[in-house]
Parts: structure tokens; C-alpha cells; sequence
């Protein structure tokens, strides 16, 4: 399936749509401090609008990292201390699909959750009994923050928490893929497909927008490669959202 495209008027409506959000998230972080306690693991904004979901933390030492709840304050952690490769792509990543500058304050828009706490450097090698031992809470977690867009960062990820919001009641709004060409660095190799869909049900999540990373952002070493992944990602948010025009 293609990602539906959309004129320039329904794309500006959508994106004023997406910024009034943001804004009212920015307004919302004026007041007090929620004092609701995060699972291990899961750091950034208290009022995402976007929220990256991963198998676990990075990290060579093993350590159960601790949460990381921010309020009206930036994140920028995973642009300045964490890997090389989340160095290079999250600040495009971040910055492009909220169509919204750090200047402005994306970067207390956004937040980090993952399924297990325990760093492990490469994301495959996180047992998947742990990451399933942890997805109840990252699922509370998303229904009390809410965002507007989640974004799996493996595809180990987004089928579990696919599963997880299924047993929670939720279900997808439509079949996926959808067909992209997205260029990997300058070789031949190309992502063909984008995994996404809109939170359908009754719950919390009812709206928000579920948006497969076509790879891992640890792994994505250039700014040419971060937007080539983000730009699709966006014009497909925007497709999936296209009623809110």
C-alpha cells in the first residue's frame, strides 16, 4: 500500500494541527510537576508529543538505568552523550518530524521509553523475555503521556508493542506496508517499505500514530541518511492523520 499524498493546503492544515498540539504541551509544562514514578529505562519529556521506543538502553555495562522524567526542560542526551550514531540522526530525526526546531523546543517535546531496562549495546541481543516483561509499563506509560506519534526503533519493537496494544484493546488502523524508496548512504541498497499505522479503540492512545524507524537510529551515521529515513516518516504521519485537515 502507498502512503496516500496530500495537497499543500491539507498538509498545512495538518501541520497546524500538530503545532497547536505541541504549543499546548508547552503551555501544559508551565504548571507543576506531575510526581507519577516511570519504569526504569525510559527517559525525556513528561508530555511527549513524540516518544522513540526501544528494546533497551545502550550500553556496554549492563547497568539498569534509572528513569529520567524531564518537565519543561530539554533533552539532549541522545545528541550529545549517547552513541555516535545517535549523535549524527536524532536531532534530524527530532527536528523533522515535528516539523519544530530544538531552538523551539523540540527537545522538550520528545521522550525515550524501552522495553527493558538493562543497557546491552546491540539491540538484538536484548532477551526478548525481558522486553516483554517490561512492555506493560511502557504501555502505561504511552497511555498516560499520549503522544501524538510513537516510533519504534527496531522492528522487534514495533511488532511487539503492536501485540501489546492488541491485547490492551487497541487495534491498527490499516494493513501495512507502505511503499517508499528510501536511499541507504549512497549504495544501491534501498528501504522499501515503511511499517505504520493509527492507534484505533477506546483507550488513551485512540489517534496517536505508530511509525516503524526504517533503522535503528544508533545505526544511522549521517545527516544525509537521518533525513532520508525522516522525511518519509513525516509525509506518512501526515497521510495516516490526513482527517484532522
Amino acid at each position: 500500500m502507498k502512503a496516500r499524498s496530500s495537497s499543500n493546503g491539507k498538509e498545512r492544515r495538518i501541520g497546524d494541527v500538530f503545532r497547536g498540539e505541541q504549543d499546548q504541551r508547552l503551555k501544559e509544562m508551565l504548571n507543576p510537576e506531575p510526581t507519577t514514578q516511570w519504569p526504569n529505562g525510559c527517559r525525556g519529556s513528561r508530555c511527549p508529543w513524540l516518544v522513540f521506543v526501544g528494546p533497551s538502553p545502550g550500553g556496554k555495562n549492563a547497568i539498569n538505568e534509572k528513569a529520567d522524567p524531564r518537565w519543561n526542560s530539554s533533552f539532549r542526551d541522545p545528541m550529545t552523550s549517547w552513541s555516535q550514531g545517535f549523535k549524527a540522526s536524532l536531532e534530524i530525526l527530532l527536528e523533522t518530524l515535528l516539523n519544530r526546531s530544538v531552538k523551539d523546543g523540540a527537545d522538550r517535546l520528545f521522550a525515550v521509553f524501552n522495553f527493558d531496562s538493562v543497557q546491552c549495546s546491540e539491540s538484538r541481543r536484548v532477551p526478548e523475555q525481558n522486553m516483554k516483561k517490561g512492555a506493560k509499563g511502557v504501555v502505561d506509560l504511552l497511555e498516560t503521556t499520549r503522544p501524538r506519534l510513537i516510533v519504534p526503533m527496531d522492528k522487534s519493537c514495533f511488532y511487539l508493542l503492536k501485540t501489546i496494544l492488541s491485547a490492551s484493546g487497541y487495534h491498527a488502523s490499516t494493513d501495512e506496508p507502505f511503499s517508499v524508496k528510501i536511499p541507504i548512504y549512497t549504495s544501491p541498497k534501498i528501504h522499501r517499505q515503511l511499517f505504520g499505522f493509527r492507534i484505533l479503540g477506546n483507550g488513551p492512545l485512540r489517534g496517536s500514530v505508530v511509525i516503524k524507524s526504517p533503522q535503528h537510529p544508533a545505526r544511522i551515521f549521517r545527516e544525509d541518511y537521518a533525513m532520508a529515513c525522516a522525511k518519509p516518516m513525516r509525509k506518512l504521519l501526515e497521510s495516516l492523520c490526513a482527517d484532522l485537515a
